[in-house]
């Protein structure tokens, strides 16, 4: 089974893609991650096959992607942004879908006091062109949420959606778990899936943050190994760990993860929902 990493992101200091940043708290980059930096990393890694995600540097222009994408069809594929409270983001969206070869949108909900417009019928247009074309939407959520995405998944249950980063678990968080709960229960419908990303951010432990591995068997009990893919949130925190040790931390450190649970996290369940070029 190839292995499929669901959840990176790139950019570059070139002057021909301007950073529009549309989150004020994620900083504007000042190196270089490049495609070709990524895939010199998922190279070493036995990484096959990466899901590229609009940074929200780039705002809603999603060029740098779209020209990587073009340049490595075989190993790319690609999640773009588009704006939600723009009157033309559905057409945008086939734009870039149509276009670009982007095969999924992002949506970011990850504030309580700047989601109000999550719900709104504006947003349900994007749910609506989601649904038409075929692409899954992907969901950068808090834990307080999780009520408000239910209410999108009653409306579309036709969509398939991705929760990154586990919803941004806080370890501190004890059994029984009462808001992380809230999360676990989204998995009751049978087209959302999760993404076991993001463990850098949460964790205040060092290799192989063994903090977070009671909500990713938590999460392997609710939704399954078949909708759980794998997801390193490359480059951010490289201070904290490189590429290959957010691969063996899931890979060979969490026992509750069996080889067959593995064939589907590492790459299985990301195949249901994108292809790469032959």
């Amino acid at each position: 089974m190839p292995i499929v990493e669901s959840h990176v992101h790139i950019w570059t200091q070139d002057e021909n893609y301007p950073f529009a940043p549309t989150l004020p708290d994620v900083p504007v980059p000042t190196t270089d991650a490049t495609a070709e930096m990524l895939l010199e990393e998922t190279g070493k890694a036995g990484v096959d096959h990466v899901v590229l995600v609009q940074p929200s540097t780039y705002g809603w222009d999603n060029r740098y992607l779209a020209d990587s994408i073009a340049r490595y069809p075989q190993q790319l594929a690609g999640v773009c942004l588009v704006n939600p409270l723009d009157e033309q983001a559905p057409e945008q969206l086939e734009y870039w879908v149509r276009e670009h070869n982007f095969h999924g949108v992002r949506l970011h909900a990850v504030r309580p006091d700047s989601a109000s417009w999550f719900t709104t019928t504006q947003t349900d247009r994007i749910w609506r062109k989601a649904a038409d074309l075929g692409i899954p939407v992907c969901l950068l959520l808090d834990l307080a949420h999780a009520p408000m995405v239910e209410e999108m998944l009653k409306r579309f249950p036709e969509v398939d959606v991705v929760l990154d980063h586990m919803g941004r678990i806080d370890v501190a968080e004890r059994p029984p778990y009462p808001v992380f709960s809230r999360f676990l229960d989204l998995a009751n419908y049978p087209r959302t899936y999760a993404k076991v990303s993001g463990m850098l951010h949460y964790s205040n432990a060092s290799y192989p943050f063994t903090d977070t591995h009671p909500f990713f068997r938590l999460a392997k009990d609710a939704w399954g190994p078949q909708r759980l893919m794998w997801g390193t949130d490359w480059p951010m925190l490289l201070d904290k760990a490189g590429y290959l040790p957010r691969l063996t931390a899931v890979r060979d450190e969490m026992p509750f993860f069996s080889q067959t649970d593995l064939e589907w996290i590492l790459g299985g369940t990301a195949l249901r929902l994108w292809s790469f070029a032959k």
